[in-house]
């Protein structure tokens, strides 16, 4: 199995940065950019507060079959997307989907 796999230095504290990644309202600033409906999990974050009052987040998208063109390119969006993330938390504005989509399938 393949996976996806990013880490991100935010500076910012951790719970700002849970909230984002966490609540329907925070998901639709970075990623979406409309609401959020369900419960569906595409990926896992795990949080580590650093000494100087920031974040290290760690983000996984498991269970890919085998790698491929369309792996690749959802690695690329998440990436995209997790820097909205990082952006938005440190007080830079956000760039949701779908500006922050770099690699499309049209």
């Amino acid at each position: 199995m393949s996976n996806i796999l990013h880490r991100l230095s935010i500076d910012a504290p951790p719970e700002r940065v849970h909230e984002l990644a966490s609540t329907r309202e925070g998901i639709q600033m970075w990623w979406t950019g409309h609401p959020v409906a369900g419960d569906d999990q595409i990926g896992t974050y795990a949080l580590n507060s650093r000494d100087d009052g920031g974040t290290t987040l760690l983000f996984s998208h498991e269970g890919w079959q085998h790698e491929s063109e369309f792996m690749n390119g959802c690695s690329t969006n998440w990436a995209a997307y997790l820097m909205s993330l990082k952006s938005g938390a440190e007080g830079h504005g956000f760039n949701a989907y779908p500006g922050g989509e770099i690699s499309r399938w049209d």
